[in-house]
């Protein structure tokens, strides 16, 4: 059984962190108050953000943002009203 380094130690423990922020990020995106704010939005999502529906359809950051802040109160809060073409 290979024991880790010190260093190699300190690097897991650094990517678990990591991760658990990214994990912790991502669920705040399913929170009502979160989904229904452009600015919260606007920061949780890089500039270049491109979201790919289940039939292949590309969304960029402007359209998830418009789409989960106009559509909070229904039913399919995730429901993406259009997208973007491959080419843009």
């Amino acid at each position: 059984m290979d024991v880790l380094k010190a260093g190699e130690q300190e690097e897991m423990k650094s990517a678990e962190k990591i991760g658990e922020q990214f994990y912790n990020l991502e669920k705040r995106l399913l929170f009502p108050e979160v989904r229904r704010s452009r600015n919260e939005l606007a920061a949780l999502l890089c500039d270049d953000f491109v979201e790919f529906g289940s039939a292949g359809e590309m969304y960029d950051k402007s359209a998830i943002i418009a789409a989960l802040a106009g559509n909070v109160a229904r039913k399919d809060p995730c429901k993406v009203p259009r997208s973007i073409s491959r080419n843009e």
